[in-house]
């Protein structure tokens, strides 16, 4: 087996798409290396979003952010203006709900 097979990706920031369950954002943010997290969330469920960061802890930066699901133009708008500039760094998207 390779040994970077197990080598964990480095990422300088993720955004996680937050859906009814808190959990696959929980893995999302243990799995990798990265300061700082991004929680995409309708609002729906944000106390969703306010026990994830209880349950992290300080060990990482974790910002949410509300969007309106139903506005794609604004959400891309939104999320990118959350990046800031990109360039140079490495940014993941945690695409399971």
């Amino acid at each position: 087996m390779s040994d970077t097979m197990f080598e964990k990706e480095n990422f300088d920031v993720i955004v996680h798409l937050l859906g009814e369950q808190r959990l696959p954002v929980y893995l999302g943010i243990r799995q990798f290396k990265c300061p700082r997290h991004i929680i995409v969330h309708s609002g729906v469920r944000s106390e969703l979003q306010d026990s994830l960061m209880r349950l992290v802890g300080g060990e990482n930066k974790i910002e949410g952010i509300k969007i309106d699901p139903y506005d794609p133009h604004v959400i891309r708008q939104t999320i990118l203006s959350a990046l800031g500039d990109t360039s140079g760094r490495v940014v993941g998207f945690d695409l399971l709900p």
